[in-house]
């Protein structure tokens, strides 16, 4: 089975996939003299090479920390009750040093030296991230990634988490300060990186910066039952937002899992309550 490594060294956390896409690609440099009506094979290099993909999963109350570290840039933590501890990430204007990536894609079967191996995706770092729950669902991640450079290794030994995985159930979503019966949401962490930062003398990218804004950006569909949000919408209305789950509790500690997500200053930017069959009318905000 797919199996994903993720750590500033290699090991540090083994997460459980529900879809990995990471590959290559590589943008040969052609010759175009006039003496051949084709291409000389001799006159093609190889020229550059990048690597690129997502990674999807079911969010658990632990596990991904690095990732998200990736996607927001700062970390704080804290031990705050017995055994429970705060990680407070916050947006930075850098993004830390790169993640190494390794991807277990069940190359046991393989004959000789490729048995067991894995790939190795270094220098990581994350252009975007983006969240989605709706009822019936569990809260899920999708991280797309930029790696430098590829290898093969020998898979990392360790076994998946085992944490709990944040439920719909377990959602609290305030606006303004009021609870809001939301049926479904989504947001992005969107980093603007610039994924094609090359120079001269290298076949593959150097660190990428922000080439752009950094951006969040969601919805979310609940009824409509006041006009409110949407005199918000015509307003201008600055407002905050925050979306909760909780979780079990935690051993040696009187808190319990939570993961808290925060935004100081949303505006909404679109704003629909059309509705085209039988039944409530729904904003799509």
């Amino acid at each position: 089975p797919d199996r994903i490594v993720v750590g500033e060294v290699r090991g540090a956390e083994v997460m459980d996939m529900l879809s990995e896409n990471i590959s290559g690609s590589r943008d040969p440099v052609r010759s175009g003299g006039l003496d051949t009506p084709g291409v000389k094979i001799a006159n093609v290099a190889a020229g550059l090479r990048t690597f690129a993909g997502d990674l999807r999963f079911d969010v658990r109350y632990e596990d991904w920390e690095l990732l998200l570290k990736q996607a927001m840039g700062a970390v704080s933590s804290s031990q705050t009750n017995g055994t429970a501890y705060t990680h407070a990430f916050t947006i930075a204007n850098a993004l830390p040093t790169g993640l190494t990536i390794e991807v277990f894609r069940d190359s046991d079967s393989f004959a000789g030296i490729d048995d067991g191996k894995a790939y190795i995706y270094t220098g990581c770092k994350v252009n975007s991230m983006a969240f989605e729950s709706s009822v019936g669902a569990y809260l899920v991640c999708t991280a797309s990634i930029i790696a430098k450079d590829e290898a093969r290794g020998t898979k990392t030994a360790g076994t998946l988490s085992t944490g709990n995985l944040a439920v719909f159930t377990e959602g609290a979503f305030t606006y303004d300060g009021g609870t809001l019966n939301v049926e479904s949401f989504q947001f992005t962490i969107n980093n603007n990186l610039d994924a094609a930062k090359t120079r001269l003398g290298a076949a593959t990218i150097f660190e990428p910066t922000r080439s752009g804004k950094l951006e969040v950006t969601g919805s979310f569909t609940l009824d409509h039952d006041t006009f409110g949000r949407y005199d918000d919408f015509i307003a201008s209305t600055t407002r905050k937002l925050v979306l909760t789950f909780t979780g079990n509790a935690i051993t040696g500690s009187t808190q319990s899992e939570k993961i808290t997500i925060t935004f100081n200053q949303v505006k909404l930017e679109d704003f629909s309550a059309d509705t085209d069959d039988p039944g409530e009318y729904r904003e799509e905000i």
